[in-house]
């Protein structure tokens, strides 16, 4: 039997030394996936655009099939203009694809698959940290593939009872939403039912991959392209069921799915089935040729689209929460945090939110940045160039649009951040407060323990000396030497503490040190409205005044004007 590394093995032969180096993510991959990757099944649609022709699709063909169909991949002058999306691809299509397309002949291939594979927020110890580099903007400009990277939120729903009073109140009042979800962007979407608190349903979240390539001629004419899609998400209570993808009709052009109107907003497709639909939105009811845009900027376009949507479905996600958390904070409902372990619970979720955000700011940025270059990142000649015949006025209005939406997505992005730091400021603030008030309890216990302590002190101490026998006690000889010794000890400690608190400890008085220190503040600074000239006192005319500790505070903080000429000091 042939096994997984077997078969990774099969598909790097041909490949020569030099050539390794550009398939370091797949290798790594590989040995990841290990006895796994033999289960990967490609599925595969295949679009032909023959010359002044409609284009030709072929959906969801096997790898087997598709070299059935084309018979070999290798590109030439005369071939028909042949693009390929792969969903999930497994080794079999590798080994035909790295013997026609990776290689000395197609670099660009190479680097395209390997960056595709090379998967940047995750990092183990054994690997070199160099193999992660991000490219630089300048390294972009000799690339001939885009990489997409974002993150897919579903929701799992989980079926809630609702009782039949309840459904009968609210047709009875017309309303045509459950009571207490009415109101917009409300946060309370479910209702608890039999003093079983309903919390939202689990989110499955999915960091997703998606590249494209087209490969050209000399002239500018692509022959092949290839769009790499992740594989389509899988149950985690049921693995072998896929999850289909959401489709977010209010997000995207109602013009990509054929015969929307029929379409539920349940409708769901696969990511591959999706971008798929988005040339068809370029045919008219005759079944014409495409019009411009060409078809690559067309596809570049869908999957930007997507990507915004996807991006639009975690901005909801996160308001949601953040809603959530703030009315909680604000007490709605009478359901508010109380302990100071569901305060320490929130910071932490929005400490994990608050990175995840900040990762995400990061990549919508980039994709931003591409948009906003009019793809001039990349030096490929299937993306037009001002100037080139090519050109059209369409692709300036299709990067504007795509600038625009990636702009509103990272602006909200950026709002749902400035929140989670306010309200992490605020619960912080709130469990200082907490604690402080906790601490005030305990030291109003300490003092009445004081107190306490305080009115049986003499009594424990009379009991003590009425108990002492022999000559100590009150009717020996030694009783009145014991209070001459005892009386003195204790007036030179007493004084001791109270010559300690009214000058080394702090306390009041004209003569205490925190009055002098008041005062040599207030006469050698030149902050207020009283400067540094004024040496000892405010002169007033004929009079010299010298504050007193309250007056001095009241002069740093205010102007104040007396009566008479200020010597030596400007008003």
């Amino acid at each position: 039997m042939v096994t997984a590394t077997e078969q990774t093995n099969s598909a790097l032969d041909g490949l020569s030394q030099t050539d390794y180096h550009h398939l370091s993510s797949f290798r790594r991959e590989a040995q990841k996936v290990g006895s796994r990757a033999s289960r990967c099944q490609a599925k595969i649609d295949l679009f032909r655009f023959p010359s002044g022709q409609n284009y030709e699709h072929l959906p969801e063909l096997s790898t087997r099939g598709l070299i059935q169909e084309l018979g070999s991949f290798r590109p030439t002058s005369e071939t028909t203009p042949v693009l390929l999306i792969v969903e999930d691809i497994d080794l079999e299509l590798i080994q035909e694809l790295s013997s026609v397309l990776i290689g000395h002949t197609n670099e660009s291939f190479s680097r395209f698959f390997d960056d595709f594979l090379n998967d940047m927020p995750s990092y183990e110890f054994e690997e070199n940290i160099a193999h992660h580099l991000p490219p630089l903007q300048s390294t972009r400009k000799g690339y001939s593939h885009l990489k997409f990277q974002y993150y897919r939120f579903q929701q799992f729903e989980r079926n809630l009872e609702v009782s039949f009073d309840d459904v009968q109140i609210a047709a009875a009042e017309q309303y045509w939403r459950r009571r207490a979800s009415y109101g917009v962007m409300h946060p309370r979407q479910r209702l608890d039912y039999d003093g079983v608190e309903t919390k939202f349903p689990p989110l499955f979240v999915q960091h997703y991959r998606c590249a494209v390539w087209f490969d050209t001629e000399a002239d500018g004419q692509w022959k092949t392209g290839v769009i790499l899609v992740e594989p389509t998400m899988l149950n985690p209570k049921n693995p072998t069921i896929p999850l289909s993808l959401p489709l977010y009709p209010y997000l995207l052009d109602r013009n990509i799915i054929p015969d929307f109107a029929k379409c539920q907003s349940s409708y769901r497709t696969t990511l591959s089935a999706l971008i798929s639909h988005i040339l068809k939105r370029h045919r008219d009811g005759t079944g014409s040729p495409i019009p411009t845009p060409p078809p690559q900027l067309t596809f570049l376009e869908g999957i930007h689209r997507i990507v915004v949507a996807e991006w639009m479905v975690v901005h909801i996600y996160c308001l949601r929460d953040i809603n959530t958390i703030e009315w909680r904070l604000q007490g709605g409902s009478g359901n508010s945090f109380k302990s100071t372990k569901e305060f320490e619970d929130v910071l932490s979720a929005l400490f994990g939110m608050r990175r995840r955000l900040n990762r995400y700011c990061d990549i919508v940025e980039d994709q931003r940045t591409i948009c906003a270059a009019r793809g001039s990142t990349l030096s490929t000649p299937w993306m037009p160039a001002v100037g080139d015949p090519s050109h059209t006025g369409v692709d300036d209005a299709v990067w504007t649009d795509l600038v625009a939406d990636y702009d509103d997505i990272l602006r909200l992005l950026q709002q749902d951040f400035d929140r989670l730091q306010r309200d992490i400021s605020y619960i912080a603030s709130l469990l200082a407060i907490q604690q402080a008030s906790l601490g005030t309890r305990q030291g109003r216990l300490v003092l009445v323990l004081t107190v306490l302590a305080t009115f049986l002190l003499p009594i424990g101490t009379m009991a003590t000396v009425l108990s002492m026998e022999g000559d100590w006690a009150p009717s020996g000889g030694k009783f009145t030497l014991f209070w001459a010794i005892s009386v003195p000890i204790s007036v030179v400690l007493m004084g001791c503490t109270l010559a300690f608190m009214y000058w080394g400890g702090g306390g009041g008085g004209k003569s205490s040190a925190g009055d002098r220190e008041v005062r040599s503040e207030i006469s050698s600074s030149g902050d207020g409205c009283l400067g540094s000239q004024i040496q000892g006192g405010v002169e007033t005319g004929s009079k010299k005044y010298y504050p007193d500790y309250k007056w001095a505070t009241m002069l740093k903080r205010r102007p104040v004007i007396l009566e008479g000429e200020l010597s030596g000091q400007e008003v």
